[in-house]
């Protein structure tokens, strides 16, 4: 809303009347941190629990993955629709402009100061005080989430290995002499008796305990693939520039439906168009062909990571299992 004439008629109020647009901005910050360490998925407990419904509304777009500027039109259409003044007003124009700022990555200390301009002098020393609780609160968040990806990361490795050692275990069996002939049956005497024979078959070595089941290393690029969905929809618009169109409509014939809603939101109308072409088209995909897809895009998405071009709000902790559909 550009319009700074109808702004500056309806934002006056008493700095009393601030206090709940001051405790908004805040809840915004923390929501933005959390965002930002583990991913949008993480605000949707908080739908149950905002109390404002304007900022309810705007959380529910963001987990949605909106894209940023359709959210900002959406919201700016609520509140002329709203026709609200002074205090409400202010409320109503703190929570856009940090949801819309929130959903496009802005750092939570940028955030809160971006927010205090909002509320003139008379608020600038509650600011200061909340920015360094937000500073103290985000360096203890970024050290428990580098232990948490560290731990991830270790078992990501130790799981690729035990993949890759009981494939060679495989194919070292397959690979392994042929079986001897049987030995012709013995007749039983009385020196070889079942009875006899009996201390010694106690005797015998049981069998080595089979090691545990380990997936394959494929199934675990799928599994941290479909981790993508916890990344912002701007990383994902960034990721899709490099992605052919071809990989994109294989990747996705076999993801779960929030997974596809993020990716196609971050796409323009024409791709959208080309990619429901593409899906329908193809019919004679299998299932490796999904998995050599979605491997490409994750290791696209690492390299633009790698070269700082995106960032990857993947979740810590275990790989989440996933859960796959046919899409069309």
């Amino acid at each position: 809303m550009d319009n700074f004439a109808y702004i500056t008629s309806r934002l006056p109020c008493a700095d009393e009347e601030k206090e709940t647009a001051f405790l908004a901005a805040l809840r915004i910050c923390e929501y933005a941190a959390m965002a930002r360490a583990e991913g949008p998925l993480s605000l949707e407990p908080f739908l149950e629990t905002e109390a404002d419904p304007f900022l309810r509304d705007g959380l529910q777009r963001v987990v949605d993955a909106e894209n940023p500027e359709s959210l900002r039109e959406a919201m700016q259409i609520h509140i002329l629709a709203a026709n609200a003044s002074g205090k409400r007003f202010l409320e109503l124009m703190v929570i856009a402009d940090g949801v819309y700022q929130l959903q496009k990555g802005m750092r939570p200390h940028t955030l809160l100061c971006r927010l205090g301009e909002w509320f003139g002098e008379s608020f600038a020393a509650r600011f200061a005080t909340a920015l360094q609780n937000l500073d103290a609160e985000e360096q203890q968040r970024a050290l428990q989430a580098r232990a948490k990806r560290e731990a991830a990361a270790t078992q990501l490795a130790r799981a690729k290995m035990a993949a890759q050692e009981e494939v060679l275990v495989q194919q070292e069996a397959e690979s392994g002499a042929a079986p001897k002939p049987a030995a012709p049956p013995v007749k039983p005497t009385p020196e070889s008796s079942p009875v006899a024979d009996a201390p010694a078959a106690a005797k015998e070595t049981p069998p080595a305990p089979q090691p545990p089941h380990t997936p394959h290393a494929s199934v675990l690029n799928v599994m941290e693939f479909h981790q993508l969905g916890s990344c912002r929809v701007t990383a994902i618009e960034r990721l899709l520039q490099d992605v052919d169109d071809q990989t994109l409509a294989t990747a996705l014939k076999g993801v779960d439906k929030p997974l596809f809603s993020l990716f196609w939101s971050a796409l323009p109308r024409e791709r959208c168009e080309k990619l429901l072409e593409d899906m329908s088209a193809a019919y004679n995909i299998h299932t490796q062909d999904v998995e050599k897809a979605q491997t490409a895009i994750l290791e696209t998405a690492k390299e633009l990571e790698t070269q700082q071009e995106l960032t990857l709000d993947l979740p810590d902790g275990e790989l989440r299992k996933p859960h796959w559909e046919v899409i069309l």
